[in-house]
């Protein structure tokens, strides 16, 4: 898959309209997952995306401090204040949005195995997305 098809499905399940909005989205909890899971598990989920959002993901994992285990409700505030988004809800649709993509993106196997470094509230809920 390329950015420009991840761009559109999320532009599709959340009804935004600008691509950019989209590809804020994606980063934003790319940027998160980043930072919850372990190095060696952002790598291999970073080599199955495109390239564009391989080479941010990465580029983060040079900057990164210790894993930091973030619940679903951190997680979704953390999207919600980087995107400027004005409820709980429109956070937890971009989110969940956002999870259904990548798992178009990333093999099923690749996802299991950073769900299973997700806390409970945070697992369970990216793999219902």
């Amino acid at each position: 898959m390329d950015s420009q098809t991840m761009i559109r499905r999320v532009m599709a399940r959340v009804g935004f309209a600008d691509p950019e909005e989209a590809d804020r989205a994606i980063r934003s909890v790319l940027f998160a997952l980043t930072d919850t899971v372990s190095h060696d598990e952002v790598h291999d989920m970073a080599s199955q995306l495109p390239k564009e959002y391989k080479d941010l993901v990465m580029g983060r994992l040079g900057e990164r401090r210790p894993v930091q285990p973030m619940a679903w409700s951190d997680l979704v505030s953390r999207v919600k204040s980087e995107l400027g988004l004005e409820t709980r809800e429109a956070a937890e649709q971009v989110t969940r949005s956002v999870f259904a993509t990548l798992k178009d993106a990333v093999s099923p196997g690749e996802i299991e195995d950073v769900l299973q470094e997700l806390p409970l509230d945070l697992r369970e809920t990216m793999r219902s997305a």
